[in-house]
């Protein structure tokens, strides 16, 4: 793959991921420790949980940090060309 695409790429992948974690799911209202909260809790798919349980976020501040490393390395090599 051509490296200013693969960089576009990238880019893009970042700009996804920020979207992404911006569209939080629907987060229940029910207080914690509830039997209620427990049982809207365990209804959800192993995904929505993980997200649940990451506040919300999708995405974690250090999968953001490896694809910002990916894309400064890239355009390092784009430049030296």
């Amino acid at each position: 793959m051509d490296k200013q695409l693969y960089a576009n790429y990238l880019s893009e992948r970042l700009i996804n991921m920020t979207v992404a974690n911006e569209l939080k799911p629907q987060m229940n209202n029910l207080d914690l420790g509830t039997n209620a909260y427990w049982a809207w809790f365990d209804g959800l798919s192993d995904y929505k949980k993980k997200i649940v349980r990451n506040d919300g976020k999708i995405y974690k501040k250090s999968d953001f940090k490896r694809v910002r490393i990916e894309l400064n390395k890239v355009l390092i090599e784009v430049e030296k060309e």
